[in-house]
């Protein structure tokens, strides 16, 4: 029998959040290659927030700004004003990177909703 959700510590709340988002069977991957990526990303995280040493650092890119237009090579005005060119430089910039973990709050505001 399992113990109630109350009764459980801290680290088997944990375990047990992990497991169910690693072993999801709802989330689908276009490739058995990346489904792999996903899980070592996955462990390497995971170990490293249960303090134990991951087989590197995990890489993560958090607000990256303005980054991408100058690694994209366009203008700022481009990337406030130009919604595609925008969305198309963060999305070379996180495949070039490969981080284990991305996160962002909303893209930037464009230009004309600063206008006005």
């Amino acid at each position: 029998m399992e113990k109630p959700w109350a009764e459980l510590t801290p680290e088997e709340k944990r375990e047990i959040r992990l497991n169910k988002w690693l072993m999801s069977e709802e989330t689908a991957f276009a490739t058995p290659e990346a489904r792999q990526l996903f899980l070592e990303r996955e462990k390497r995280i995971n170990e490293a927030i249960q303090l134990k040493v991951p087989d590197r650092v995990p890489v993560w890119l958090g607000d990256l700004g303005f980054f991408p237009a100058k690694y994209n090579g366009i203008t700022f005005q481009e990337m406030m004003y130009n919604s595609e060119a925008l969305i198309a430089a963060y999305k070379k910039t996180i495949l070039d990177f490969e981080p284990d973990m991305y996160f962002r709050s909303p893209l930037p505001v464009s230009g004309e909703a600063l206008e006005v």
